[in-house]
């Protein structure tokens, strides 16, 4: 199914669930459902945090789905709730759990299946650390550098999503890489 279908469908699905349909408040949440919980888990850096976010989110969702104005994509009106739901957790002391991780290998499948163990165990450890180090560095940069860079979105998409500039966006995350890289040379774990 090619883009424009997907929107279609998503349309419909949207009309119908504000008319109360469950049934299509269902399937709504189930295609975004996935990236919800990723980003999440991006963004808190545990599992438990990331599903109380998530469920968060889908609550969210579900109880104000009908002031919706559909001015947006569907999916970036779901995206907005996220990013002010994390905002919102991180402002009313947000507590991070630094000593867990995050996989970026389930969301990025950087596991080449023709790497030798030695070459995954250094992915491993490198990919560890980028995740550590991402969880240091400030929310607003966080939140860019995994929306642009993990999550694929655009600039125009975040500065809707975030409701920033362009100029706005494209400076935090310049800023996010620049703090990333260089938390992660100066841990000295660069293969």
């Amino acid at each position: 199914m090619d883009n424009n279908q997907n929107h279609v469908e998503e349309n419909n699905l949207v009309k119908k669930a504000k008319s109360g349909d469950v049934n299509a408040f269902e399937k709504l949440i189930s295609i975004h459902q996935e990236r919800i919980y990723n980003f999440a888990y991006y963004l808190t850096g545990n599992e438990p945090d990331a599903r109380d976010l998530s469920q968060d989110v889908l609550i969210k969702i579900f109880c104000s789905i009908n002031n919706f104005e559909e001015k947006s994509r569907f999916s970036t009106w779901v995206w907005r709730i996220i990013h002010n739901t994390f905002l919102d957790e991180c402002k009313s002391s947000y507590k991070k759990n630094l000593s867990q991780s995050i996989s970026l290998e389930s969301i990025l499948h950087v596991k080449d299946e023709r790497d030798c163990p030695e070459k995954e165990v250094e992915k491993s450890q490198f990919s560890e650390n980028v995740e550590q180090t991402l969880l240091k560095i400030p929310v607003k940069y966080r939140i860019t550098v995994v929306m642009y860079d993990i999550q694929g979105f655009s600039y125009d998409e975040i500065a809707e999503i975030s409701k920033s500039s362009i100029g706005t966006i494209k400076s935090r995350l310049n800023r996010g890489r620049k703090l990333l890289s260089k938390m992660i040379m100066k841990s000295g774990t660069f293969f």
